[in-house]
């Protein structure tokens, strides 16, 4: 796993996760593999990749602890005890969409893990004007 997921997982604190746009599920996989949650919920809007990360959770033997949701961000995402999200490897601004249309976020209670691939300051402003605190930020450099 590279880099910038290891440290996206470091950055989660409660015991189940969700991971929006997970492609293969390597990122719960991980998390469960090494103790850092207790379950998760990998989702993805295109059914193929979804299909990836069904395959890779049943082969690595964790389908009893990570469940799939096909959905367009958050939209067929129970709430309901989730602790952490994740979204990395996307646009900012597409972030701040998925934001938007989940006003459960706001809830105390969870714990955003952001990771913009662009648009990192449309994001920052947006979360602002939002009522959002960026409370703590990681640097990572993996490739070029």
């Amino acid at each position: 796993m590279d880099k910038r997921l290891v440290t996206c997982a470091k950055l989660c604190t409660g015991d189940f996760v969700c991971d929006v746009g997970t492609d293969h599920g390597y990122l719960p996989c991980f998390m469960i593999k090494e103790n850092m949650c207790k379950k998760a919920l990998a989702c993805d809007v295109a059914p193929m990749p979804l299909k990836s990360a069904e395959e890779h959770i049943n082969r690595e033997g964790l389908s009893d602890r990570i469940g799939t949701v096909l959905s367009d961000g958050l939209d067929n995402v129970p709430p309901e005890g989730i602790t952490d999200v994740v979204m990395a490897g996307m646009g900012g601004e597409l972030i701040a969409d998925i934001i938007e249309k989940a006003p459960w976020l706001k809830d105390a209670e969870k714990h955003l893990i952001l990771q913009p691939m662009t648009s990192a300051p449309e994001l920052r402003t947006y979360l602002s004007e939002h009522g959002f605190a960026v409370k703590q930020e990681q640097a990572v450099q993996d490739g070029d």
